[in-house]
């Protein structure tokens, strides 16, 4: 009885601790993760996951308001290459009802420049690279 009661009283101290070592979802992302989680939000992106560091950022999401999914991993890729650096490399892995489909990759720099209108499409297709991305499962989905 005097033990039950001890871890009775101890589990909120645990639970504190526990919580404090693993950070909670605001402290899991760096602002620019939360930057992008939230320009691909605003746009009606769901389901979305986010990794960005000095040189990459991956993102996993998926869109049932623009049916045609080139469509839309095309403007997520332009999302996200606005909330990086140029010289970063951007990857969107489309996903369909949580599942990872198809995975698309490029530099910011490359990415903006087709946007603006400075790259004609040909060259960009070329820098683009695609893939199948059954395996590419997303860290922790925040939306």
């Amino acid at each position: 009885m005097r033990h039950e009661l001890i871890l009775i009283g101890i589990l909120p101290l645990l639970f504190l601790l526990t919580a404090t070592a693993h950070g909670t979802d605001e402290g899991v992302y760096s602002d620019r993760e939360r930057e992008i989680v939230a320009a691909l939000s605003e746009r009606g992106y769901e389901n979305i996951a986010a990794r960005a560091t000095n040189s990459s950022a991956v993102v996993w999401c998926e869109n049932r308001r623009i049916r045609f999914t080139p469509a839309w991993i095309v403007e997520a890729l332009t999302v996200v290459a606005e909330q990086v650096p140029l010289e970063s490399t951007v990857r969107v892995v489309a996903m369909r009802h949580a599942r990872p489909i198809s995975s698309f990759e490029a530099q910011a720099e490359d990415i903006m420049a087709w946007a603006e209108h400075r790259m004609p499409t040909a060259e960009f297709r070329d820098r683009l690279t695609s893939k199948m991305a059954g395996d590419e499962q997303p860290p922790e989905r925040r939306n």
